[in-house]
């Protein structure tokens, strides 16, 4: 799977890292959505482990363990400085702060 023309994934980069070659079937927007087109076909994805864990409790989905190891994602928010003491976003930043900080001790 491919992001887009131009963006490297995580997951590319750490294939490319080990020299593999790969090919290529599908360009998507997200990792989500290339599960749903594995279906039916030979094909594989390497996605999160608890994103491939949680679709796999209702699609016939065999997970195995990537054969290459893959970097840990960071992700980070940022907004502009207008935003700073705005009550809704100062909401929405403290969710997302509460949701990262309740995933740091699952794996």
């Amino acid at each position: 799977m491919r992001l887009g023309p131009g963006v490297e994934s995580l997951i590319e980069h750490a294939w490319k890292i080990e020299e593999l070659d790969l090919k290529v079937a599908a360009t998507m927007g997200s990792f989500f959505t290339s599960i749903f087109m594995l279906l039916g076909t030979p094909l594989i994805a390497t996605v999160q482990k608890r994103l491939a864990e949680l679709v796999a409790t209702s699609l016939p989905l065999k997970i195995l363990r990537c054969p290459v190891a893959v970097p840990a994602l960071h992700e980070s928010i940022s907004w502009h400085v207008r935003h700073e003491f705005d009550p809704g976003h100062q909401y929405m930043r403290a969710v997302f702060g509460d949701a990262a900080a309740a995933l740091r001790g699952v794996r």
